[in-house]
């Protein structure tokens, strides 16, 4: 009985994480056109605004899995080699680079500001928020 138990909480939880997508969300009020290359362009700190000048904050997770994700599949990376970079924008004095916070702390201030984006794990989406990527 115990075997089957513990097969049933395995199975579950590898369907969760099969199931999770990572994806980068906006207001609910965030009306906007925003491309995927934008949204790359944004999370590589080449441009800090939109196409029609809107300035945006982007935001990403504390948590390495999510945040490693978006990396590979969102940016065509690595942490290294993003940390490395952003890194190099910061001391450099060339400018920002997105905070990195924990997802709670993202959804609420993506929730709460039409200028903010984030990335986050598709399984924490509420109402409060829209996707506008998938990765």
């Amino acid at each position: 009985m115990l075997n089957k138990i513990i097969a049933v909480i395995f199975i579950s939880i590898i369907a969760i994480n099969v199931n999770a997508k990572t994806v980068v969300i906006a207001n609910k009020a965030f009306n906007e056109d925003i491309s995927e290359s934008r949204i790359k362009q944004l999370y590589m700190a080449r441009v800090h605004s939109l196409e029609s000048g809107t300035v945006i904050e982007a935001f990403l997770p504390r948590e390495n899995k999510v945040r490693m994700s978006f990396f590979k599949h969102g940016l065509n990376s690595n942490e290294r080699k993003m940390l490395k970079k952003y890194g190099r924008i910061v001391f450099s004095g060339e400018g920002t680079t997105p905070p990195i916070i924990p997802s709670a702390d993202v959804l609420i201030k993506v929730a709460s500001s039409i200028k903010a984006i984030g990335v986050i794990d598709s399984a924490l989406i509420n109402d409060s928020v829209k996707v506008i990527a998938t990765y």
